[in-house]
C-alpha cells in the first residue's frame, strides 16, 4: 500500500494487524471484482474471480503450492488440500515487490489466503451460475450476531454440477463455518472448520504418445472410460486463528490447522502406447483407500518501536507441522486398444490391491526477522531461520527409510525511495521447500518426494506514474534441484534447474472508467548436471514456459450507468514436454469478453454477470508429467451467467 509522501511501504503484517482491528465485517459479495481489487498483476483472486500472471500452482514457473508455501493471513499452514470457498474470500500471490515487508518469504513464492470473516450485521449472500457445458454452481453464504459486537457466526454451503473438456464431470458439495469472538478490543479468536466432497467423479484420460509427437487427432469431450470409473473423495480443513494486542508496540499471533484429503476410492485413466494413427491401450489403475492429513501452525510475536521517522519491527516466529500420507497399493487392468475418442465399456474388474506405503513428515522452524521502515528513504528486511526436518517412508517389504535435513535459512530484502514516485528493491531468499509428489505416468507414481533446497533473488524498481497507476519491473534468478523421470521412469532428481528473466506489471485507474491489470514474463529455463551432459534429458525443464502475458481490462461506459464490459487476454507460450526436448506443446492465446450489470432486485443488491472464455474456442494441451498429455482446462469455448444477490 502506498502512503502519500515518497512511496513508503506500509508491511502486509502491520496492515493485516490495522484491518482486523478495525473489524471489518464479510464482504458484500455482488460487489466483488478481481481487476479493481488487484494491487499488481502477480496473482490476485477474489471469490470466483481470479486476474494476473501467476495462481498458486505456477509463479515463476514453479508451484508455491507444491512446495509448501501456503499462508493464512500471513501465518504458515501446510495445506493438503485448498480451503474451501466458503472459508477463503481472496488470495494474493506475494513474490518480487509484493513480499516486500512480508515475514519470511519463500523462494518460489508464497499463497497468501484472507478468510471470510463474519461481521456484526445479520446477512445473506446467493450466487447462482449456469454455463453451456450444463455445469451449474449455488452458494449461499451469510453472516449472524450471536451477541452483539463481540460473537458472530458465518458460514455457508456450496452445491455444483461439473463438466471439464477433457470429458471429466462430478457432482461436488461444500460447507464451512467460522465463528468471530472478539471477547476485548485487543484479542481477537477465529475458529473455522470446512468439508467439501466430491461424488460420482469422472477423470479425462493421461495420454502418452509412443513417441515423439503430440497426441492426435486431438480428443473430443466426451468421457471415454467405462462407468465404473468412478471417483469418490472428501478433504476437511479447520483450526483457528488468534490475534492478541499485548500492549502498545506489542502483538501476538498464532495458528493452528489440520488438513485432510481422503480419497475413498480413485480410478485413472491412462492411454498408453499412442501411435501416430491415435490408437492406444486402455489402463485402468485403481487406488484403494488413500489418505494425506497434516497438523501444522505457527505462534508469532511480534514488537514494533517507532522513532521519528523511523519505524522497526522485529518477530520471533515459531512454525511446525507433523504430516502422515497413506498411499500406494494400486492394481491397473489394460483394457486393450482403443481408438483416441473410442469410448468404451466393460465390467468391474475384481481388483487386486496390496500393501500401502506410509509417510510421515515432522518439521519445526524457528525464525527470527527485522524490519525496518525509514519514511521518505526506504525499508530493510532480513531473516534467519533454522530448521529441523525428519522424514520417513516405509515400503513394504523394505526397510524404512529415514531423511533429516537442519539447514539454515535466511532472507533479505531492500527497498530505496528514489523520490515520491519511484522506488528500487532487490530481495535474495533461501528456502527449504517441498518437491511435490510423482505423477500418474511415473513407476513410482503418488510417491511424497523429499524436501529440497532452493533459492531466489530478484531486482526490480515500482514507479508510481499517478494516483492509482503502478508499474513494476523486476529481473529474476530462481535455482532448484530437477525432478523428471529417469531412463527406468522414475522420477527423481536429475540436476538443477534455472528460471531467469524479467517480469512486468501494470495496473490502475487509467481514467475515472476504466481499469487494467497487465502482466508479461520472459524468462530462459534450463537444466544442467550429468544428466543433461550424459543425454539421459534435454537442457530445457519441462514444462516451464518462457514467455506470459496477462492483460484484463474493465470499461465502464459513461452512458450506461451501473454497467461494466470487461475483456481479457491470456498468451501463454510453448513448452517442452519430453525429457529429451523432442516434443513442445505449442503457444495459446485465449481471449475472453464479458459484461457486468449492477442494480437491485427488491431492494437488495445484485450483480448479474455474463462472460465468454476463449471465445475463439482454442483447445490446448497440458502436461500431467513427461510426455503425458491431458486436456488444458481452459480449453474450448464457455459460455457463463452468474447472479449474486446480497440479501
Amino acid at each position: 500500500m502506498r502512503i502519500k509522501g515518497r512511496g513508503l511501504l506500509i508491511s502486509s503484517a502491520t496492515m493485516a494487524m490495522l484491518a482486523w482491528t478495525a473489524q471489518t465485517a464479510m464482504a458484500q459479495r455482488a460487489a466483488e471484482n478481481a481487476v479493481t481489487q488487484s494491487d499488481d498483476a502477480f496473482g490476485t483472486s477474489v471469490g470466483n474471480e481470479q486476474v494476473g500472471l501467476y495462481s498458486p500452482r505456477n509463479v515463476r514457473g514453479f508451484s508455491p503450492t507444491d512446495a509448501g508455501n501456503i499462508r493464512i493471513e500471513g501465518l504458515y499452514f501446510d495445506q493438503v488440500t485448498e480451503l474451501s470457498p466458503r472459508l477463503q474470500e481472496s488470495s494474493r500471490i506475494r513474490v518480487g515487490i509484493a513480499a516486500q515487508g512480508y515475514a519470511f518469504p519463500a523462494p518460489t513464492g508464497v499463497v497468501d489466503y484472507v478468510l471470510r470473516k463474519p461481521g456484526h450485521t445479520a446477512q445473506l449472500n446467493s450466487l447462482s451460475e449456469i454455463n453451456n457445458r450444463g455445469a451449474t454452481t449455488l452458494e449461499l453464504d451469510g453472516a449472524l450476531p450471536l451477541m452483539g459486537e463481540t460473537l458472530s457466526l458465518g458460514g455457508g454451503l456450496g452445491f455444483y454440477r461439473n463438466y471439464f473438456p477433457d470429458g471429466g464431470s462430478n457432482w461436488e458439495a461444500n460447507q464451512g463455518v467460522t465463528l468471530r469472538w472478539t471477547p476485548t478490543a485487543s484479542l481477537e479468536l477465529l475458529p473455522f472448520w470446512s468439508r467439501s466432497d466430491t461424488y460420482h467423479g469422472k477423470s479425462g484420460p493421461v495420454y502418452i504418445p509412443d513417441g515423439s509427437f503430440l497426441p492426435q487427432p486431438f480428443p473430443s469431450k466426451h468421457f471415454k472410460g467405462p462407468d465404473w470409473a468412478l471417483n469418490r473423495r472428501f478433504e476437511i480443513n479447520y483450526g483457528t486463528l488468534a490475534r492478541w494486542r499485548i500492549s502498545q508496540g506489542w502483538n501476538l499471533q498464532a495458528g493452528l490447522f489440520r488438513s485432510v484429503e481422503k480419497k475413498l476410492h480413485q480410478n485413472y485413466i491412462l492411454m498408453t502406447d499412442l501411435d501416430p494413427q491415435g490408437v492406444a491401450d486402455m489402463v485402468v489403475y485403481s487406488d484403494p483407500p488413500t489418505q494425506r492429513a497434516s497438523t501444522s501452525g505457527e505462534v508469532r510475536v511480534e514488537h514494533t518501536l517507532a522513532e521519528g521517522a523511523r519505524t522497526h519491527r522485529a518477530i520471533l516466529s515459531l512454525r511446525m507441522r507433523d504430516r502422515n500420507s497413506l498411499y500406494d497399493g494400486f492394481d491397473s487392468v489394460d483394457l486393450g486398444p482403443v481408438a483416441i475418442d473410442q469410448r468404451l465399456h466393460g465390467t468391474l474388474p475384481s481388483f487386486q490391491y496390496s500393501a500401502q506405503t506410509t509417510d510421515h513428515v515432522s518439521q519445526a522452524i524457528l525464525g527470527l526477522a527485522y524490519e525496518g521502515v525509514w519514511k521518505n528513504v526506504g525499508q530493510l528486511g532480513l531473516g534467519i531461520q533454522k530448521i529441523r526436518y525428519n522424514k520417513k517412508t516405509l515400503v513394504p517389504g523394505q526397510q524404512a527409510v529415514t531423511s533429516k535435513d537442519d539447514p539454515w535459512l535466511f532472507n533479505a530484502a531492500v527497498t530505496g525511495y528514489i523520490s515520491d514516485d519511484l522506488a528500487i528493491f532487490g530481495s535474495y531468499t533461501r528456502g527449504l521447500e517441498e518437491s511435490g509428489t510423482a505423477p500418474q505416468n511415473a513407476t513410482n507414481r503418488n510417491e511424497a518426494l523429499p524436501a529440497i533446497t532452493t533459492s531466489q533473488k530478484d531486482l526490480g524498481i515500482r514507479w508510481s506514474m499517478d494516483e492509482g497507476i503502478k508499474l513494476v519491473a523486476a529481473l529474476f534468478d530462481v535455482q532448484k534441484p530437477y525432478f523428471n523421470l529417469d531412463a527406468a521412469n522414475r522420477f527423481g532428481e536429475l540436476g538443477e534447474t534455472q528460471n531467469r528473466g524479467i517480469e512486468f506489471s501494470f495496473n490502475g485507474s487509467i481514467t475515472p472508467d476504466l481499469d487494467i491489470v497487465a502482466g508479461a514474463v520472459l524468462s530462459q529455463p534450463k537444466v544442467s548436471g550429468d544428466a543433461v551432459r550424459l543425454g539421459v534429458v534435454g537442457a530445457k525443464p519441462v514444462g516451464i514456459a518462457s514467455r506470459k502475458v496477462d492483460f484484463h481490462m474493465e470499461w465502464r461506459p459513461p452512458s450506461v450507468e451501473d454497467m461494466s464490459l470487461d475483456m481479457g487476454v491470456r498468451y501463454i507460450g510453448s513448452m517442452v514436454s519430453t525429457r529429451d526436448n523432442l516434443v513442445s506443446i505449442p503457444d495459446r492465446t485465449m481471449v475472453d469478453a464479458g459484461a457486468r450489470y449492477q442494480f437491485r432486485l427488491h431492494e437488495y443488491p445484485a450483480s448479474l454477470r455474463f462472460q465468454v472464455t476463449n471465445i475463439f474456442n482454442t483447445r490446448s494441451f497440458d502436461l500431467a508429467g513427461a510426455g503425458a498429455y491431458n486436456i488444458f482446462f481452459r480449453s474450448g469455448r464457455l459460455i457463463d451467467t452468474r447472479l449474486i444477490v446480497d440479501l
